[in-house]
């Protein structure tokens, strides 16, 4: 075999993949059984609360409110609601809260919670079957669901 019919194989293979980009979107998480990659950017609606009594038996248990989040494209989110607050209500004022979130360690960090004792601490973040839950800091398991709008 002749160097060069080496070559052109190598050299297509070589310009296959220095030629791809890196398309992998920051915001986009997969369930646990994925179908289809899901966007984190958005407005999600509060759906089911689970509070668990304290012997385990919680479930999720569904809720009407107008508790929104919405994730933007910088890594932060607003929301009408003091989102460190485990709480269905929302603000009595127009005025929206904010904060970061980090999607590769799931945490969502809001900036209105450094006077809401006990929370000093970023809520955990999940998904499952398409829905987000936020994870909040108590004895017992303290989750809210929401759904993408």
């Amino acid at each position: 075999m002749k160097p060069r019919h080496f070559l052109y194989p190598l050299f297509i293979c070589l310009l296959a993949f220095t030629a791809c980009e890196d398309d992998e979107d920051p915001l986009v998480f997969l369930d646990p059984d994925p179908t289809t990659p899901m966007t984190l950017t958005g407005q999600w609606q509060l759906i089911e609360v689970l509070a668990d009594p304290g012997d385990g038996s919680g479930t999720f248990q569904p809720v009407t409110s107008s508790r929104t989040i919405e994730f933007l494209t910088d890594s932060t989110y607003q929301s009408n609601s003091i989102i460190c607050e485990f709480t269905t209500e929302t603000n009595s004022l127009t005025v929206l809260t904010d904060g970061k979130f980090n999607l590769d360690e799931l945490l969502l960090s809001p900036e209105d919670c450094r006077n809401v004792p006990p929370l000093q601490a970023p809520l955990g973040m999940s998904f499952a079957d398409g829905d987000l839950i936020l994870e909040y800091l108590c004895i017992e398991p303290c989750l809210q669901k929401f759904r993408k709008l």
